[in-house]
């Protein structure tokens, strides 16, 4: 890999508003104009496409059969969408196609893109899925073609974000609706610091800051996300506490056991939950957060 070199930021487009977090061993660094944090140096588009050839099955696999997640699909399928009828579902990152799974047994018509071989081949191979292998840019869907665009977990992994957007808005409807799910920095950062205050405590044995936070490519806050979704073209948008997945899909607590350790998650987002109300959704605490944006005016 190359020398670490400062990245101007992708919504700013300014080098100058750059520094250093100090708690993440130098690898993330933030603009101090609009809050956006990103890994420097950031990897190659090939680096990361051989990582998901060699690494991502090992490591995903299991966490997706699993259903880790099913349930937190099912919650956004059920309330989210149950209005636009039936329609185009397109999921950037299907991963091996639990949630576009749902989505086709409710009757949408649904396409997903993933960059894993294995993991298309599995979602086709099981659920009989239209994914295509590659990134959307090289997928070349038309102008106005999907009625809803999902990213579960993906947008922070993409080695620019804002492209993603823009791609995104293109092949939207203009009443089309795009979500995303990503980590919460305002909670990340902070597990971060009590995870090195344990790892401090047992001498380094634990490894538990690397286990309880999560930083990919990028890193962002609500006001972050809220900003770079402007600067795309998306004027309405609504951010929310995403509920819990279930059990431990990054083996951080083994000893603690799926029970203990979903009623743990589940009275933290439920807290979570009452700041946010308490507060009119100005405060989002939760480790996860899930973004509603439209191209045009809308409620959600």
């Amino acid at each position: 890999m190359k020398k670490a070199e400062w990245l101007e930021c992708i919504t700013c487009r300014d080098e100058r508003l750059i520094k250093r977090l100090k708690s993440f061993e130098g690898s993330l660094a933030k603009c101090t104009e609009c809050g956006l944090i990103f890994r420097n140096p950031k990897p190659s588009y090939e680096t990361i496409k051989e990582y998901y050839k060699d690494d991502y099955s090992n490591i995903f696999l299991e966490e997706q059969t699993k259903n880790y997640r099913k349930g937190i699909f099912r919650h956004f399928l059920a309330p989210s969408i149950k209005d636009k009828g039936e329609g185009r579902l397109l999921d950037v990152g299907s991963g091996y196609g639990i949630f576009l799974s749902l989505a086709k047994d409710l009757g949408w018509e649904v396409y997903g893109i993933e960059l894993s071989e294995d993991a298309c081949q599995f979602a086709r191979k099981n659920f009989g899925l239209n994914v295509f292998c590659g990134d959307l840019e090289e997928a070349s869907f038309p102008k106005d073609h999907f009625d809803v665009v999902t990213l579960w977990n993906v947008l922070d992994h993409t080695t620019n974000p804002l492209e993603q957007l823009l791609e995104i808005k293109q092949i939207l409807k203009d009443n089309g609706l795009l979500f995303i799910r990503l980590p919460n920095f305002l909670f990340q950062g902070k597990s971060r610091c009590i995870g090195e205050a344990f790892d401090r405590l047992f001498f380094g044995h634990t490894n538990l800051s690397r286990k309880i936070s999560v930083s990919h490519l990028y890193a962002f806050t609500p006001s972050s996300i809220a900003n770079l979704l402007e600067r795309a073209g998306f004027s309405t948008f609504r951010l929310k506490n995403s509920p819990p997945a279930k059990g431990d899909p990054y083996c951080a607590f083994p000893f603690l056991g799926d029970i203990l350790l979903n009623w743990i998650k589940n009275s933290f987002f439920i807290s979570c939950e009452l700041l946010y109300h308490l507060s009119l959704g100005k405060i989002l605490w939760g480790p996860s957060m899930e973004v509603f944006a439209s191209k045009k005016e809308q409620k959600f």
